[in-house]
């Protein structure tokens, strides 16, 4: 065990019937782990005792031989561990994830090197603060998972984990921002097949542009919950980040947001950890609700507020997912217009509106509209033309 990522000393199989034993050759005062070295079919099948300790083709077995030749199952005692997991069987396959302290210095690094599971002892001290993320990426990444207790459950290797070890108790309470659990997340899926490769991610409110800051999916089955790790006084938005098949199935729930594959959650985390849906209260009630029919964001397309003077005072673009909402910075009395700044690709995919001003708008939309001094809107169509349609059934044109 002091050497993991050795090759085997020894494997051992059964090659036929129902049960057999052999004699695992081990020296004393020596610890030793015992996992999958080769899959092969059938592995439900599979079960095997050593050492008082009985497991099935996922179990990793610890003991230590003493230095009379008893053995002994070896138990991580730590007050902080990791709980690794590789839904293929073989390890992470060279990912590593770090243990990083506050200035972002490698703590610890730490790997599967074989198997479905393992565990090893995270090495912390009280009073210091901490983040654990993906430090090399190696192949097959999105086997990996992995739990830290009383912190995160099924984290995988895009997530990040920030933590802080408040005090000496045994063992230490953890705090996430002042937030210990983090905010639950609730999976479904209406087949029960999980989400067949659509994921939702995690993002900033304040910095809309950056990446993820963790993403999430249900592998299988039909509900499932995550925790995410938030940070008290700050607001956040969920949506699509990774596009599968069967979005229609796709359900979930955060912070009492309910929602699909197309819809986008704002919230926010007070200073105490409680958590309530932003509402975004916009000045004289003019929000644009943006969409995008593919659900990967606007692509660089952008649409922008000038005033009367056609200057841009507003950049409004989609960064990801099918939808988003966005305040118009406006004031009373003044005129503006909206279209079209700068054309990135897939501009056929955008529409927005904006309530009282102009509903279903495109690409290639261009409105004019003035507030006056009463709030009130007058709107005109520079580039349009009134289309009335009738249908003499009255079922519309079908």
């Amino acid at each position: 065990m002091d050497d993991e990522g050795a090759g085997a000393i020894s494997t051992y199989t059964l090659y036929s019937g129902s049960e057999g034993e052999e004699i695992v050759v081990v020296q004393n005062s020596t610890c030793y782990s015992m996992y999958v070295e080769a899959l092969g079919a059938y592995g439900s099948e599979v079960s095997w005792e050593i050492c008082g300790i009985e497991g099935g083709i996922e179990t990793t077995a610890y003991f230590c031989i003493d230095d009379v030749g008893s053995c002994s199952e070896y138990v991580h005692d730590c007050d902080l561990k990791m709980d690794m997991y590789d839904s293929w069987g073989d390890g992470w396959n060279g990912n590593t994830i770090s243990l990083y302290d506050d200035s972002d210095e490698v703590v610890q690094e730490v790997t599967l090197y074989g198997g479905f599971s393992g565990v090893e002892c995270l090495d912390v001290e009280v009073g210091q603060c901490y983040s654990v993320k993906l430090s090399e990426e190696g192949s097959y990444a999105e086997e990996v998972t992995f739990s830290i207790n009383g912190i995160v459950n099924d984290a995988n290797y895009q997530s990040e984990v920030s933590f802080c070890v408040d005090n000496s108790t045994s063992p230490p309470e953890y705090s996430t921002g002042g937030n210990q659990y983090g905010v639950a997340f609730s999976m479904f899926d209406s087949w029960g097949d999980g989400w067949n490769g659509n994921s939702l991610g995690l993002f900033s409110l304040e910095d809309p542009a950056a990446d993820a800051i963790s993403t999430y999916t249900l592998y299988s089955g039909s509900e499932g919950e995550e925790i995410v790790v938030v940070q008290n006084s700050t607001c956040y938005s969920m949506y699509v980040e990774t596009v599968g098949s069967w979005g229609s199935e796709v359900s979930w729930e955060i912070c009492d947001i309910e929602g699909g594959i197309d819809t986008t959650a704002y919230f926010c985390i007070d200073d105490v950890g409680s958590c309530s849906e932003y509402v975004h209260d916009c000045n004289y009630n003019l929000t644009v609700h943006k969409f995008d029919s593919w659900g990967d964001g606007w692509n660089g397309n952008i649409i922008s507020l000038y005033d009367d003077s056609d200057e841009a005072i507003q950049n409004v673009t989609l960064y990801g997912g099918f939808s988003g909402v966005e305040c118009l910075d406006v004031e009373l009395g003044q005129c503006y217009s909206l279209k079209l700044s700068e054309e990135g690709s897939w501009p056929e995919e955008i529409t927005w509106a904006v309530e009282g001003v102009v509903d279903n708008a495109h690409s290639q939309t261009e409105v004019s509209f003035c507030l006056d001094d009463g709030g009130q809107i007058t709107v005109d169509y520079p580039n349009g033309l009134t289309l009335t349609m009738f249908d003499s059934w009255g079922d519309g044109w079908n």
